[in-house]
């Protein structure tokens, strides 16, 4: 049967004659293993023939002048100190141009402030920009095909596209229930009859979530059987991982695996140079397993490979998994699975607080080697603190497909989260108590007309389910969301130490785009929508940040000018390429984060040290074990300042978070 293509994917330009899409014995015994393990039942022959007509259609559009930034998929081509990649929603800088779309703004903004050559290999990580409901931040997604009218359109895209790279995110679990696509499956359209997960009997859905539900591994606390009227007034219960508007599509059904894939590929087509994987682990459902990080899904993600190589093997695969290292890591090509290039490390968002709020960097010094790349020709996607969710902590937790150790208690994390909250309400407060004409004044009732819309009080943190070892449900700490410049209290210093703490890390480091604005948390937006999250998604006008950061009194100016001139710096280093090794550096303070990184052909070594503490630090380094015991001048890459190296021991002052980069 004839592959039906979204008319809007047939609209794009044909740049190539029809191709004759020629694979290797390994790639088409590979695609044969896939599809025969995913899909046992189903008529090989006949899938394998609709996913290479997409392929096909796919390539014969893409642009013949679109730069090929990478040859192949050699690891040497791969990575580089200079790649940065900013996360942003298209729509996190506006205009007050009513003829400029937010996506326009966005380019305007970074062509303006990253052109240097330093920035050459800059990433603009671009969240859903798809149209939405907006219940869940652009997540739930009504139409994967288009960009939503609010932020611009596909030709925004494509202009950043022609000075940044791109990356975009291809929500691979759910769509919301306003999509056509869902419409239709509740009206029993035969086409879309099982593209989603759902009961109409009641009783079954009463049975799974009996024998079921408690084994099931939920990064919410919620139900996820969701009981929908139809429109002929019969209920249907549907599968809801993430809330009760977000329905998971069904990979049982290969006609679902196609649309998706049609859609990544449709990214392709638009430039994206990344596509980020949201959601990754909850792609197959099997009730008798806890369904996260199913062997199936893991299947599903060697054929997104395949196939995306098939067209575009530059292109590069992020797996999202908020999630401990080790699972998140089972998403990360191996030697003969091709998985995904890049998974997030996401331990930084629970061990910055952690090692600030205590003032004691022990346990990230303990965990530094966890951020070495995985496998060759793979990295880390590091998180440097705070993503549009906040700190997700979760991933300092013992990994669940795997046996490994946690990075911090249950104790520690439950500490973040107490915390968040406690401050949280205190900058509550304080913020309703100042005079209306204060620009960060909330109105005097904020509590009350909250709990009255939303039936709950404020939070700062968000939950997720376990069962616990008597069988019973239980919430723990998932995410504790505050922007930097509200949980540090508006302390430049302490804002810059928190978000530069990952950036010399191995990896690639991903960079909130809005975190060096230092904004405050967004109450107005939460008391809109309910979300805690939407307190750390604040937005922006172009013209307001600009006059911001041409004022050396602002917070802003403070906060970005510095940190900005970090990630230039970062950017020259040879030692702080991705691949370079880490070596952690034994000091007797627990207030001192330190670490050597040396570049790859042994021509540069940077020693890294930090104060994680409000009180001056005095200390003598001993690095004896990992240089020559000679005596030179060693120069502070961030200062300027040099220090005298004697016998191997550098003795240091460290003012309140004081960061060094001293080259040795």
């Amino acid at each position: 049967m004839q592959y039906m293509f979204d008319p809007r994917f047939l609209e794009l330009p044909v740049h190539h004659e029809m191709p004759d899409i020629s694979m290797t014995a390994a790639q088409q015994a590979k695609l044969n293993e896939l599809i025969a393990f995913i899909w046992p039942e189903q008529d090989l022959t006949a899938l394998k023939t609709q996913l290479l007509e997409l392929v096909a259609e796919t390539y014969k559009r893409l642009s013949a002048e679109r730069p090929t930034r990478q040859n192949g998929d050699s690891s040497k081509s791969l990575w580089s100190e200079k790649q940065i990649v900013l996360i942003c929603y298209g729509d996190h800088i506006r205009s007050r141009n009513p003829q400029k779309t937010p996506l326009q703004a966005l380019g305007e903004f970074c062509r303006a402030q990253f052109h240097e050559d330093e920035f050459s290999q800059l990433t603009i990580h671009l969240l859903p920009i798809y149209p939405s409901p907006y219940k869940d931040g652009g997540f739930d997604i009504a139409d994967p095909f288009a960009v939503n009218p609010n932020m611009g359109a596909w030709e925004d895209v494509r202009a950043i596209c022609r000075h940044f790279r791109v990356a975009v995110d291809f929500v691979a679990n759910h769509l919301s229930i306003a999509s056509d696509w869902f419409q239709r499956y509740m009206q029993d359209d035969s086409q879309y009859k099982d593209f989603f997960i759902g009961f109409d009997d009641e009783a079954a859905v009463r049975r799974l979530e009996k024998k079921a539900l408690p084994n099931i591994y939920r990064p919410r606390p919620h139900n996820p059987f969701i009981p929908l009227q139809k429109p002929d007034g019969s209920m249907r219960w549907v599968y809801m991982t993430f809330s009760d508007h977000q329905a998971d599509v069904n990979y049982e059904n290969p006609f679902v695996f196609l649309k998706m894939t049609e859609t990544l590929l449709f990214y392709v087509l638009q430039g994206a140079e990344m596509i980020r994987l949201d959601a990754i682990p909850y792609l197959w459902k099997e009730w008798s397993t806890p369904c996260a990080h199913h062997p199936k899904t893991h299947a599903l993600v060697e054929l997104m490979r395949l196939t995306v190589n098939l067209v575009n093997p530059n292109v590069k695969l992020l797996a999202e998994s908020m999630e401990p290292l080790a699972d998140s890591m089972r998403y990360l090509s191996t030697a003969d699975k091709q998985k995904a290039h890049l998974a997030y490390n996401f331990a930084p968002c629970g061990l910055i607080p952690h090692s600030l709020l205590s003032e004691d960097a022990s346990v990230f010094q303990r965990t530094l080697l966890h951020f070495l790349p995985p496998h060759q020709g793979v990295n880390w996607a590091v998180v440097c603190g705070v993503t549009h969710d906040g700190s997700s902590v979760n991933p300092c937790r013992a990994p669940k497909s795997v046996q490994g150790e946690s990075l911090l208690n249950e104790a520690q994390i439950q500490a973040i989260g107490d915390y968040y909250t406690a401050h949280g309400y205190q900058e509550l407060e304080r913020r309703c108590k100042l005079s209306p004409e204060h620009a960060d004044h909330l109105r005097a009732d904020f509590q009350e007309v909250f709990s009255e819309r939303h039936y709950e009080q404020p939070r700062f943190i968000n939950y997720k389910s376990i069962t616990d070892e008597q069988g019973q449900p239980q919430k723990i700490v998932y995410e504790a969301i505050s922007t930097y410049a509200s949980i540090f209290d508006q302390q430049p210093d302490k804002i810059v130490a928190a978000m530069a703490m990952a950036l010399t890390l191995p990896g690639i480091p991903f960079v909130y785009l809005t975190l060096p604005f230092a904004l405050l948390n967004d109450f107005n937006y939460y008391l809109e929508t309910g979300n805690p999250r939407e307190l750390n998604r604040g937005r922006v006008f172009l013209e307001d940040v600009l006059r911001n950061l041409l004022d050396k009194e602002t917070l802003t100016y403070k906060v970005f000018s510095q940190y900005k001139e970090f990630l230039r710096l970062r950017a020259l280093q040879p030692a702080f390429h991705p691949d370079a090794p880490i070596t952690p550096v034994t000091v007797e303070n627990t207030a001192i984060l330190a670490f050597l990184r040396e570049s790859l052909d042994h021509t540069q070594r940077v020693f890294v040290v930090q104060n994680v503490s409000a009180q001056e630090q005095q200390l003598e380094v001993d690095l004896s074990r990992h240089i020559q015991n000679d005596d030179k001048t060693c120069v502070d890459l961030i200062s300027g300042q040099s220090f005298a190296l004697r016998n191997a021991h550098l003795p240091l002052t460290l003012a309140p978070y004081r960061l060094r980069w001293i080259e040795l």
